[in-house]
């Protein structure tokens, strides 16, 4: 006689629910005057201003990207990418404007390693993406 079937296996537990998603990052745009040329702007010198914006508004490295830059005096636009509720409770916008007013010419221009001519200025904020948008 045929052998019964054997019986099914149990069913799978139910995989647990993904992690939530990060927030999404606020993004500001600031511009940065700086005494000193775009020739003698270069690589290294960019890596040094984005090092040393990062760790002023406390970001990750990557958190920090040159926009861009022009001449005159050299005038660098700034993008900086602060996550969504880092800092003090403010807006991503005051907390990034304290920071660089707190900082000051002197104190931007240590953190970059190249002299400031004036206080920073911030030109554009938008606002973290509502969660599924591009």
């Amino acid at each position: 006689p045929p052998e019964p079937p054997s019986p099914l296996p149990p069913p799978l537990p139910a995989s647990p629910p993904p992690p939530p998603a990060p927030p999404p990052a606020l993004t500001v745009i600031f511009e940065v005057t700086l005494t000193t040329t775009v020739e003698a702007f270069d690589a290294a010198a960019r890596a040094a201003y984005t090092e040393g914006i990062a760790v002023l508004l406390g970001l990750p490295p990557d958190g920090v990207a040159i926009v861009s830059v022009r001449g005159g005096s050299l005038v660098v636009v700034t993008r900086a990418r602060q996550p969504a509720g880092a800092g003090d409770g403010g807006s991503g916008t005051e907390t990034v404007a304290a920071a660089l007013d707190a900082a000051g010419p002197d104190g931007i221009a240590a953190a970059v390693g190249l002299p400031v001519e004036g206080p920073a200025r911030v030109v554009e904020a938008a606002p973290p993406s509502p969660p599924g948008s591009p």
